[in-house]
């Protein structure tokens, strides 16, 4: 009996102890499985914030996408923009290509008081003075084309000697008066010139000097062929 009591008590303690080596074994577990759960938890946070840095990527891409459209875009308006200089520059050359009614002598400018003056005196010895444009040689194929007013002034062209070339009206715009003076400043003769006429406007006999005016001048002031010209001012030699 005595022998039964001690096998039954040893057995109780053998599990007590049993069961106290389990419970150890629970308590060193748990601080691993937190461990675990710790460590996921950062892996899940580490794969959170990769995943906001590929959106952000993403995005970032998606930006630089939507960029690269809008310089794609600015650049093809640029392109769009181009043909307009091109028209612009064809106009200009348009411009330049107008007939030569838009072209007048550089002496247009000058003002009256600054104009020399030629002096014509009729036979009844009555003097008239005309302001005169004096253009160099070269401009002498414009005249006074382009012109649509002129005033009380005149044009003058002179030649290095006697000749008996034509005159002629091409886009003129207004009439006009051209007495032809031979080398003793004589008129040799007057003829009026009608706007736009292309008849070609020569006199009889050779002259040195022209001098364009206003349509119906000399009349106005009965000057005729024979009557004397003077040129108050020193003629330039071109």
């Amino acid at each position: 009996m005595t022998q039964r009591l001690a096998l039954t008590v040893a057995a109780l303690l053998a599990l007590l102890l049993l069961a106290a080596c389990n419970g150890e074994e629970q308590r060193t577990l748990l601080p691993a499985t937190t461990t675990t759960a710790t460590a996921t938890a950062t892996m899940a946070t580490a794969t959170a914030t990769e995943a906001t840095a590929t959106a952000t990527s993403a995005a970032t891409a998606t930006a630089t996408a939507t960029t690269a459209t809008a310089t794609a875009t600015s650049a093809a308006t640029a392109t769009a923009t181009a043909p307009i200089a091109t028209a612009t520059a064809t106009s200009a050359a348009t411009a330049e290509a107008r007939p030569n009614d838009q072209i007048v002598a550089s002496t247009v400018s000058t003002p009256l008081e600054q104009l020399d003056i030629v002096e014509f005196t009729n036979s009844e010895g009555r003097v008239a003075t005309l302001p005169i444009e004096v253009p160099p040689r070269s401009e002498y194929n414009v005249g006074l084309s382009g012109r649509y007013t002129l005033g009380e002034r005149g044009m003058l062209f002179h030649y290095p000697g006697p000749r008996q070339g034509p005159f002629w009206m091409k886009n003129t715009h207004i009439d006009l008066a051209i007495a032809f003076i031979d080398e003793q400043f004589l008129i040799v003769e007057i003829r009026q010139m009608s706007a736009e006429s292309l008849e070609l406007i020569a006199p009889a006999s050779q002259y040195r000097y022209a001098v364009e005016a206003p349509s119906g001048w000399y009349a106005e002031r009965a000057i005729e062929a024979g009557d004397q010209a003077r040129f108050l001012f020193e003629l330039p030699d071109g």
